[in-house]
């Protein structure tokens, strides 16, 4: 009797715990009860924050328009005595590209009787409205459309082509050193390369 009275209350005594605490009792029966931790979680799911301050002032940083410098003349430096200036015409494989090209000095010495690794341009100018322009350095020089369309013709698809050509390589704005290379010309297209001879692009009558 007292053993039976003993179970009785120790069974008691477990209903009572398990009613207390159902995720034990659950665990002791199936073991596949989600810890307390996970549960919370669940419940309340997490949701994203705030995004930092400085988010919005780097996204609209980034989507800002750039920033475009103004073109300018280009400006001629003086030429040291003896000296040409020749045209480095840069490559593009676009022939509808913007011409554009460097300016260098190249001493056209006196000695020796070979010729230089440059061509001069021979070209009818056409009219004299300059409404178009190449680009040299971070400047332009206005040319007209002939010469514009001669430079395009010329131009190579990868490598540069080094060109003397007095419209842009004289300064056309400045009457006394003009006068000066002027005088020079003979020389220059006697110890270039080659010279290139343009008279306008073909159509079907002049062709």
């Amino acid at each position: 009797m007292a053993s039976e009275i003993s179970q009785r209350s120790h069974s008691r005594r477990c209903e009572e715990e398990d009613e207390r605490n159902p995720q034990e009792r659950g665990s002791l029966r199936n073991g596949t009860t989600t810890p307390p931790d996970v549960e919370t979680l669940a419940r309340f799911p997490m949701t994203a924050g705030p995004p930092p301050p400085n988010a919005t002032s780097t996204k609209r940083a980034s989507s800002a328009p750039p920033i475009f410098r103004p073109v300018s003349a280009y400006r001629y430096s003086p030429l040291p005595k003896g000296y040409i200036r020749l045209l480095r015409l840069t490559p593009h494989r676009d022939e509808h590209a913007p011409v554009q090209g460097q300016l260098f000095d190249y001493p056209l010495l006196d000695s020796g009787q070979g010729t230089h690794l440059y061509e001069a341009l021979s070209y009818v100018w056409g009219s004299l409205e300059k409404h178009q322009s190449v680009s040299i350095d971070e400047g332009y020089i206005p040319v007209t459309k002939n010469l514009h369309m001669v430079l395009k013709r010329l131009r190579d698809y990868s490598l540069d082509r080094i060109i003397w050509v007095n419209a842009i390589c004289i300064d056309q704005g400045n009457t006394e050193k003009r006068n000066h290379q002027v005088q020079s010309m003979a020389k220059i297209y006697a110890k270039a390369n080659r010279v290139v001879v343009w008279l306008e692009k073909a159509t079907t009558i002049s062709s």
